[in-house]
């Protein structure tokens, strides 16, 4: 039962992001970070274990090819990548 409510939770804040991003991506040009996302959905820097969640669909998001890393540093920036439509994110 328990982890079957984490995979709710994940799926929950990979939404949300995805929401988050195509907010961001109404202006060309946004670079996308957890900052950003946090500012979206009036997150305190203090909790951390929503932080948590927006980071990991962040690098999830990566995976499956609709956001690219930009750089190595820190923090993570991110970019839409340009072919996307929003039917496919």
């Amino acid at each position: 039962m328990r982890v079957r409510q984490l995979i709710n939770y994940r799926e929950h804040y990979l939404g949300n992001v995805r929401r988050a991003i195509l907010k961001l991506r109404a202006s060309e040009g946004t670079l996308i970070n957890v900052k950003r996302i946090r500012q979206i959905f009036k997150v305190e820097n203090s909790n951390r274990s929503l932080i948590n969640f927006y980071w990991t669909s962040l690098e999830q998001l990566e995976r499956e090819g609709l956001i690219e890393r930009i750089g190595n540093g820190k923090p993570k920036l991110y970019r839409v990548i340009p072919k996307q439509t929003e039917e496919e994110f």
